[in-house]
């Protein structure tokens, strides 16, 4: 017998956006990775690192962000696995 194991690709979701009190963001990697993320506001000023640099075993995460006291407005979170940055927009409503 032969376990074939299929590599996917890491993912990233943001869900709802736009959010209004709080927001998910699941994390996907395909095997274990160092992750970061940070929320910025419109002109990149770090609003809040909602997680540290910390490794992240193979599978998906959902990391919960309250955004009850945040302003509304368009802010992007930058989630950077094992040195790779993806930037995701989100938009907080009232």
């Amino acid at each position: 017998l032969v376990k074939v194991v299929v590599s996917a690709e890491n993912s990233i979701e943001i869900y709802p956006n736009p959010a209004k009190n709080e927001t998910n963001i699941q994390v996907s990697v395909s095997s274990d990775a160092t992750v970061m993320i940070e929320l910025f506001d419109g002109i990149s000023k770090l609003v809040r690192v909602l997680k540290k640099s910390d490794v992240q075993v193979t599978g998906s995460v959902i990391y919960n962000m309250n955004l009850s006291d945040i302003p509304a407005g368009v802010y992007n979170v930058a989630i950077t696995v094992d040195g790779v940055t993806t930037q995701k927009k989100l938009i907080r409503i009232e």
